[in-house]
């Protein structure tokens, strides 16, 4: 599997790295120990703002209008989710 983690465009190297790692794990414990996982962390961009619940952004161009669907229940799972 390889997926492009949207992130914040401001978020400090280390915090991206630890969303990342955290992905990694969700994705690792629902697929298998088989599964081969490779995550690249992309900064947002003005077309994101949509699909986005940060708090506080002051980059957010447009208010947050589709609930993120990156939720622990379905990641992961093909039936949930996209």
């Amino acid at each position: 599997m390889d997926l492009h983690l949207i992130l914040p465009y401001d978020m400090r190297l280390d915090a991206a790295h630890d969303q990342v790692v955290a992905m990694e794990a969700l994705l690792q414990t629902s697929l298998g120990p088989e599964a081969d996982i490779m995550i690249h962390a992309d900064p947002c961009h003005e077309g994101h703002c949509s699909a986005c619940d940060v708090e506080g952004c002051w980059g957010r161009r447009a208010p947050a209008t589709v609930a993120p669907i990156w939720l622990p229940e379905t990641t992961g799972n093909p039936s949930q989710g996209s």
